[in-house]
C-alpha cells in the first residue's frame, strides 16, 4: 500500500502502510528440492516411506528457513505503519516536533541497497555437488535481497545531526511520492 493523506485544518496528516514481506518458501522450497533430489531419489529407491518422509522434511525445512527469512531484521528494519503531521512550520511524528527552520534535509534512502553496494557476483566453475549447493544458495540470498530492494525505501528528515525516519518499508514511486508532497507543504529540499 502507498500512503493516504488527509486534511486536518493547517496540518495534512500521512497515514503510511509498509508494502509486506515476499515469501520466501517457495523460493527455499526449489532449492531444498534441486539440492535434495540425489539424496530423496537415493531414499525412495531404498524404502518409499523413507522418500515421502524425506520430501515432508524438505517441505519442513523450507517453510522455517522461510519464516526466518522473513524475521530477519534486515525484512523488518524499518517496517512498520507510520502516522505524522505535516504543517508549512512543523512535521510531528509520535510526539517530537521538528521545527522546518531546523531541518537540513529530506532524503530517501534504502537500507538493503546500501548494505548490498559493493558486493559483485562471483561464479565459481566446479563439478563437485557441493560448491553446486552453495553457488545456488547464494544466488538465492541475492535474489531474496534484490527483491527486499524493491520495497526497503524510506523517507527521512535530518535535523540537529539525527536522522528520523517518518516512513519506510516502500516502494521507489511511494517513496518519492511521500517526499514531494512533504516538500511541497515544508519547501524543504529533497535528496535522493
Amino acid at each position: 500500500m502507498a500512503y493516504k493523506k488527509t486534511n486536518e485544518g493547517s496540518a495534512t496528516v500521512f497515514t503510511v502502510e509498509p508494502e509486506p514481506v515476499p515469501s520466501s518458501t517457495r523460493t527455499l522450497l526449489i532449492v531444498l528440492f534441486i539440492a535434495g533430489v540425489p539424496f530423496v531419489l537415493g531414499v525412495m529407491l531404498l524404502n518409499f516411506i523413507a522418500g515421502l518422509v524425506a520430501i515432508a522434511l524438505i517441505w519442513g525445512a523450507a517453510k522455517v528457513l522461510g519464516a526466518l527469512m522473513s524475521a530477519a531484521p534486515a525484512s523488518t528494519a524499518y517496517r512498520t505503519q507510520s502516522t505524522f503531521r505535516v504543517t508549512p512550520e512543523a512535521i510531528v511524528k509520535d510526539g517530537l516536533t521538528i521545527s522546518v527552520k531546523d531541518i537540513h534535509r529530506l532524503i530517501l534512502r534504502n537500507h538493503i541497497s546500501t548494505a548490498m553496494a559493493g558486493m559483485e557476483t562471483v561464479i565459481v566453475s566446479n563439478s563437485t555437488y557441493g560448491a553446486a549447493n552453495y553457488n545456488t544458495g547464494r544466488s538465492v540470498g541475492m535474489a531474496r535481497n534484490r527483491a527486499m530492494e524493491q520495497i526497503s525505501n524510506r523517507v527521512d528528515v535530518e535535523s540537529g545531526g539525527r536522522a528520523t525516519t517518518l516512513a519506510g518499508g516502500l516502494t521507489d514511486a511511494a517513496a518519492f511520492g511521500l517526499a514531494k508532497d512533504i516538500q511541497a507543504i515544508t519547501g524543504v529540499e529533497l535528496y535522493r
